[in-house]
């Protein structure tokens, strides 16, 4: 966590269900700029999974 002015940033790093990439979960706790942010860096769990803070879910069409 970063601190950043009154507020806070958060970036937690993950691997993916795979195990071949990365999911980045990132939050910025700021007063009048909150917002989160998350990435897969592997093609397949991207197209595989909806993802939340440290979560996998499967989609529907799976």
């Amino acid at each position: 966590m970063k601190r950043a002015g009154i507020g806070d940033v958060i970036r937690e790093e993950y691997k993916c269900p795979c195990g071949s990439g990365q999911v980045v979960y990132g939050k910025e706790n700021i007063p009048s700029s909150r917002s989160i942010e998350i990435n897969c860096y592997c093609k397949q769990c991207n197209e595989k999974y909806d993802f939340g803070r440290g979560t996998a879910t499967l989609k529907n069409n799976y």
